[in-house]
């Protein structure tokens, strides 16, 4: 009687671990990212230097920490408007990302050492309806406080940077839905 207890219970726990393998294997890597080539009437310049120096950063950023990987493809491009100086700066990758909230923590974890600003005011916000983990904060970039957000899912990691050249406060609302409109626009199925 006990020994099948025991036999029952150790099916039941093998299945459930083999339900969890594949419902997570089967959720990795199903979209890609693709960039609009306009975002809230922003023009992208998709070969801009910030953008691929911000994609190369996060790339590094991937090979570290306990949610490390290899991304299928990066993606990257600046959104600007000469007229009023706003500027949208995204930057990411896609493929089976097996531990998106970790990708997140890197993500922040490598804005804050890349130099001596430090990011404020850090929040999970609603990721959308795409699911995963998004977070915002606030940081220094050029002299002046920027609001940025990053998401991440079992196929991509994203990030974006809001530099509103008008010098107003940090609206991280603002930046956040930015952030899950883009990533509707962009994240597609294969």
């Amino acid at each position: 009687m006990v020994l099948g207890c025991v036999g029952g219970t150790l099916l039941v726990t093998v299945g459930l671990l083999g339900y969890f393998v594949y419902d997570t294997a089967a959720s990795t890597g199903r979209n890609r990212i693709v960039l609009p080539p306009s975002f809230q009437g922003l023009a992208a310049d998709p070969d801009g230097s910030t953008a691929k120096e911000l994609a190369a950063q996060l790339e590094s950023g991937y090979a570290r920490g306990s949610g490390r990987w290899t991304p299928t493809a990066l993606v990257s491009a600046v959104y600007r408007d000469a007229a009023t100086g706003r500027t949208l700066v995204a930057a990411g990758a896609y493929g089976h990302v097996l531990r998106p909230s970790d990708q997140v923590d890197t993500v922040f974890d490598g804005a804050a050492a890349a130099g001596d600003a430090r990011t404020d005011g850090r929040r999970d916000v609603d990721p959308g309806p795409l699911g995963g983990r998004m977070s915002c904060a606030t940081t220094e970039s050029q002299g002046r406080r920027v609001g940025f957000c990053a998401w991440a899912d079992g196929s991509t990691v994203m990030t974006l940077v809001d530099l509103d050249a008008a010098g107003k406060a940090v609206d991280l609302d603002r930046v956040a839905a930015a952030a899950r409109e883009l990533r509707q626009l962009s994240e597609i199925p294969k």
